[in-house]
């Protein structure tokens, strides 16, 4: 036997636009312009709107966020391209990026890859789904790829931003000034009484690797002084090759080094590894100085000492001007904009034993 129809509904329902209307005894046309905040152009009265507002509140009404976007077109979400993800300096910047985009309202999708083979697919598949925006972190393509993803962001009017991404991908681009971070890291030596200092660089192939060696360079002829080039050692972000060639520069009888300042804080650490091998005290016979303030930096023996990279506030910032250019408040975009950095003295440096 079939029971009767009935309008009750059942315990857990989705609340709808017309409940709130049938309970507040107006339209759903009312309803609808209030949650969409498009009453007062309407002339709706604002004791009604907050009649509306109440009960959908105490109804559990939450608004249909995708039927706005096929509506207006518009998607409260951002696009997120990551290139190694669990590298720690991306997860920072991807926080930032979070946090900013949390704050503003809007749902970030996140697709990580292990290498930038991908990148076009991946923007593909945001594309379809209509971001709001594009934002890229470690994005490193040829120029072919960085034209067609270019084009591909133009066409379906999404703006993009990139952390430490190549410039052919268009948009804005956010990175740290390393040119100021490599003066920091040579002033503090310098001002120690170092004035025999080596470099381990990073990948020459690398967007980073050439710019810090390059502001080492700077950062000592800027004293009047100079650097012989076999302390200048073109090296990898590899920690394992990056400690052979470590240990090759210090195996040296003669001309040594007093400081080696290196690309990064893992080429760093096994710097102090090296030093270790050959029986060298840091900082007592070498001081040793990383780059970015990583988690390796805080918990190498000893400490190091580091230049901070702001790769929160780069998430941030990126994120900040994206939402700007999705909603239209701003046109223009930075090329590249180059955040400060910060010396982080610990106890890897120190005064050499004989002041020169």
């Amino acid at each position: 036997m079939l029971s009767a129809k009935t309008d009750e509904k059942p315990e857990f329902y989705m609340v709808r636009m017309s409940d709130i209307a049938r309970r507040c005894g107006i339209s759903r046309a009312t309803v609808s312009a209030v949650l969409n905040n498009h009453h007062e152009k309407l002339g709706i009265k604002p004791e009604t709107a907050e009649k509306v507002r109440a009960t959908a509140e105490k109804m559990g009404y939450f608004r249909n966020e995708m039927a706005v976007a096929i509506k207006t077109g518009q998607n409260a979400v951002i696009g997120c391209i990551t290139v190694g993800l669990s590298s720690e300096w991306i997860a920072r910047a991807v926080t930032g990026l979070l946090q900013t985009g949390q704050d503003e309202g809007y749902l970030i999708k996140i697709v990580n890859l292990e290498t930038s083979d991908g990148v076009l697919d991946a923007l593909r598949r945001l594309v379809r789904q209509r971001m709001a925006g594009i934002f890229c972190c470690n994005v490193n393509v040829n120029v072919a790829t960085g034209r067609a993803f270019r084009e591909l962001c133009a066409r379906y009017e999404m703006p993009v931003v990139g952390v430490n991404c190549s410039e052919s991908i268009g948009g804005g681009h956010f990175r740290s000034d390393d040119l100021q971070g490599m003066e920091l890291a040579v002033g503090h030596l310098w001002k120690l009484g170092h004035r025999h200092i080596a470099h381990l660089t990073g990948d020459p192939e690398s967007m980073t690797g050439p710019l810090r060696r390059d502001g080492f360079l700077q950062a000592v002829q800027r004293r009047g002084a100079s650097v012989p080039s076999s302390w200048v050692v073109m090296g990898s972000y590899d920690p394992d090759i990056a400690e052979g060639l470590a240990e090759r520069l210090l195996k040296r009888s003669k001309n040594l080094p007093t400081a080696i300042l290196c690309a990064n804080d893992e080429v760093a650490v096994v710097t102090l590894r090296a030093a270790r091998k050959l029986g060298l005290r840091v900082p007592q016979d070498l001081s040793v100085i990383g780059y970015s303030d990583m988690k390796s930096a805080q918990l190498a023996d000893p400490p190091l000492t580091t230049i901070r990279q702001p790769f929160e506030k780069m998430g941030a910032r990126g994120a900040t001007v994206l939402l700007d250019l999705i909603r239209k408040q701003s046109k223009k975009i930075p090329d590249v904009e180059w955040l400060p950095t910060k010396l982080v003295v610990r106890a890897s440096t120190a005064a050499p034993k004989n002041e020169i």
